[in-house]
């Protein structure tokens, strides 16, 4: 019993402590808007590190300056961020490359997933059984590293899980029993990649139109 009320106090703590960690390290673009992990978040969120990092440290530095009195003066404000404009090349710079490394390994590990899946089917009979739980297995990991709606992976996923074939429901199914989110996940998953195959034709149908 003292276990369950300790965890009722300290769930909202621990959700509120990684929501606050969402919104500081800007992931609630990949978390609550669901943009795919790219270059462009990437430099979205180096930029929104880089600013609340910058101007963080500009005010710890000014609450530890006893020389500065407590009202606030936009002249001496404007004249710190202009002494220190350098660190925020250097910040953007260090964030960025963190940042669009995770995002690098992370595709690197899924295209490696992927071709493994490929040169397993090439190379002998797979089990359809062990295929689908393969290939739900990298949906699940495509969606946690943020990376399903990438045109690449989402018309990979799409077509392993909307193509209407035997083996197709086999992976709805094999998804639905083992992964976290079960079958609302799975169904939200569908949708999404249908969406972003869709708008992908359709760019390069109005693309091919304008070019014949």
């Amino acid at each position: 019993m003292p276990r369950t009320a300790n965890s009722n106090i300290y769930n909202p703590l621990i959700h509120g402590f990684g929501y606050l960690l969402d919104l500081l390290s800007g992931e609630y673009l990949l978390v609550r808007y669901r943009y795919p992990n790219g270059g462009t978040v990437v430099f979205l969120r180096s930029a929104h590190v880089t600013l609340i990092v910058f101007f963080g440290a500009m005010g710890i530095s000014n609450l530890l300056d006893p020389s500065r009195g407590p009202e606030f003066s936009m002249h001496a404000f404007l004249s710190q961020t202009s002494d220190h404009v350098p660190w925020l090349g250097a910040i953007f710079t260090a964030v960025y490359a963190l940042l669009y490394a995770r995002f690098s390994s992370q595709w690197t590990y899924l295209a490696g997933i992927y071709n493994q899946i490929k040169a397993a089917q090439l190379r002998e009979k797979v089990d359809p059984a062990i295929l689908a739980e393969w290939q739900a297995a990298f949906i699940e990991d495509c969606d946690d590293l943020h990376l399903i709606r990438k045109p690449m992976f989402a018309s990979i996923a799409n077509i392993w899980l909307n193509d209407n074939s035997d083996h197709a429901t086999k992976v709805i199914e094999t998804f639905e029993k083992y992964s976290p989110g079960k079958k609302p996940r799975c169904d939200r998953l569908r949708l999404e990649v249908a969406a972003v195959v869709e708008r992908i034709d359709r760019i390069y149908g109005v693309f091919r139109a304008t070019n014949s």
